[in-house]
């Protein structure tokens, strides 16, 4: 008898953690969803806070808004860790332990109507494959007025409603290995992902006017 009220104690338990748990997935989605509704205005667009035109108002891949410098900043790291690529809108971080990370930025001209159906995309994808989806996802910038939205796993696109074109930060893990540590690319496949959402904002908040 005894054995048995114990494993019913057990059954209970666990049940009860499985229920908090869902309930609590459940609450950390609505307030995502509820933090995004409230940095919207009544249009359903991010209320926006600068001007960044002096980011994103220029010629298809005129990169000359970044540097050596800026990538080091951006990731709070020693500038002699970043070496330029093969052109002005490559760049390559090396660490001490070999990781190497390249980052490739685009600017693409869009028309203001693309920029917000891709918006509107994004945010369809991240309701049908989970906010830490790695096929798409997306964020509120820092300065809460843009989408940075992760396509693929492979880029971030930096997306504001009020703009007529977006940066693309394309982000690859080239640290030399013999392809048999897949977990090991994995993670630093996310690390180069979060580090290039860390230059995304680094970017806005450098162009907010």
């Amino acid at each position: 008898m005894k054995t048995y009220l114990l494993i019913l104690s057990l059954v209970f338990l666990i049940s009860c953690n499985d229920s908090q748990k869902n309930k609590t997935e459940v609450e950390t989605a609505e307030t995502q969803n509820s933090t995004v509704k409230k940095q919207e205005n009544s249009n359903g667009m991010l209320a926006q806070n600068g001007d960044y035109s002096s980011l994103f108002k220029r010629e298809a891949n005129d990169c000359s808004f970044l540097s050596t410098q800026v990538i080091a900043d951006a990731l709070k790291m020693d500038a002699r860790m970043i070496n330029k690529g093969i052109n002005d809108c490559t760049f390559n971080l090396v660490e001490a332990n070999g990781n190497k990370t390249r980052f490739y930025f685009r600017v693409q001209p869009w028309e203001n109507k693309l920029i917000v159906r891709e918006i509107k995309s994004a945010k369809e994808n991240a309701e049908k494959f989970g906010k830490d989806s790695k096929l798409s996802q997306y964020k509120i910038s820092e300065t809460g007025d843009t989408y940075l939205s992760m396509h693929q796993n492979r880029m971030i696109r930096v997306m504001n409603e009020t703009a007529d074109g977006i940066i693309v930060i394309s982000y690859f893990d080239e640290t030399q290995n013999d392809g048999t540590d897949m977990e090991g690319k994995n993670q630093r496949k996310e690390i180069a992902r979060e580090r290039a959402y860390d230059i995304a904002n680094f970017l806005l908040k450098s162009h907010q006017n």
